[in-house]
């Protein structure tokens, strides 16, 4: 597997290694971190970590490094997850004779990080996933809709859908961030799961920190570039006894840390077709951890909350609007009850990672069968 950015985080990529390395395939993933040990969560699975370093007189000796890494291994398959992975995987395919997957996470040349790029940049981008994605084996997408865009944009065989849904039991409930941050056994959390960057109103949900009672706390669990930003900004407004971060970000113990709090937080401020017609991992997690879902700026992810009422849609995200919502929510005892009933059974019935592992064994024996 190739991915270009460090494993952590990154709970579709950790679903996949497992599923496969846990029905006897022999995975490593290639990946752009520091090398770090990894959890027992990953036993069985290799890791190999090339960072990105600055190279003034070699600018591609990272990508030969990889390469070079990926043909020692003599795969027989290169799963490469998003754009940014997938043209040297292509190469190594060439060399290798591997079977080539193009696993994507987005729909890259319409994602905010692109859009907001020169217009020849984009040009540039959208016929390079276009020329790439008729020369996998097999290309796999996260939700309908963008699989049916992606054959018609460039002219492929529908993609296979795999579903990023959460893996695993229903964890119990806890109070381990509590006790993790000392926080009195009355204190109701807010938790915000995924990437800390911009675009996910986490500024906002820092600043609503201000307008909400003092039984209830903010916390923000992953890793990211805006950060230490947040946590600046929750000390200069005087907040940072009840807006919380977790520094030891591991995967196995995100859905702990969802069943320890009380309402999940997706709040994005939507531009691009991903955030149009994309779903939000993080809302299944809070699905199954019963807790209900404040949700606002992802249309497609809206419409599944409301269906399956299991939370509610915020349309006004100003810090005192997010205030309000989380009062109201929390105070509101009887619906409070029947989200997180249907939030379960929801998950359960349809938003596991079971069927899903499945599909993506199926695809690879399928694949290796040719």
């Amino acid at each position: 597997m190739f991915l270009n950015s460090g494993l952590s985080g990154d709970q579709r990529v950790f679903k996949e290694a497992r599923t496969l390395a846990d029905a006897g395939y022999e995975v490593t993933i290639i990946c752009n971190q520091e090398p770090s040990a990894a959890t027992a969560a990953w036993e069985g699975i290799g890791i190999v970590s090339i960072p990105r370093r600055p190279a003034l007189f070699s600018p591609g000796r990272f990508t030969l490094e990889w390469i070079r890494t990926a043909l020692r291994l003599k795969p027989d398959v290169i799963h490469a997850h998003d754009l940014n992975t997938l043209g040297r995987a292509w190469l190594t395919a060439r060399l290798t004779g591997s079977k080539l997957i193009y696993d994507s996470h987005d729909y890259y040349p319409r994602t905010q990080f692109v859009l907001r790029m020169p217009r020849w940049r984009q040009w540039y981008y959208q016929r390079k996933e276009g020329f790439l994605n008729r020369r996998c084996d097999l290309v796999i997408h996260v939700v309908p809709d963008l699989c049916r865009m992606a054959a018609d944009e460039f002219r492929i065989p529908a993609p296979a859908l795999i579903t990023n849904f959460p893996m695993g039991e229903a964890p119990r409930r806890s109070r381990v961030l509590h006790e993790m941050f000392g926080l009195s056994p009355g204190t109701r959390i807010v938790i915000y799961e995924g990437v800390v960057a911009l675009e996910r109103g986490l500024e906002n949900l820092v600043l609503s920190a201000r307008f909400l009672r003092s039984d209830v706390a903010i916390v923000i669990l992953g890793r990211g570039y805006l950060k230490e930003r947040l946590k600046k900004l929750a000390a200069e407004i005087r907040v940072a006894d009840r807006v919380k971060f977790v520094e030891k970000i591991e995967l196995e113990n995100f859905p702990k840390y969802c069943a320890a709090s009380d309402v999940g937080i997706a709040i994005y401020e939507n531009e691009g077709l991903t955030w149009e017609c994309g779903w939000s991992t993080k809302t299944f997690d809070y699905m199954r951890a019963g807790i209900p879902t404040l949700i606002s700026g992802s249309r497609a992810s809206e419409r599944m909350v409301v269906e399956n009422d299991a939370g509610i849609v915020v349309k006004d995200i100003s810090p005192e609007s997010i205030a309000r919502h989380i009062e109201e929510l929390l105070d509101d005892r009887k619906r409070y009850r029947r989200f997180q009933k249907n939030a379960v059974r929801a998950w359960r019935e349809n938003f596991n990672w079971e069927t899903e592992g499945k599909k993506l064994l199926a695809l690879y024996e399928s694949l290796l069968a040719d």
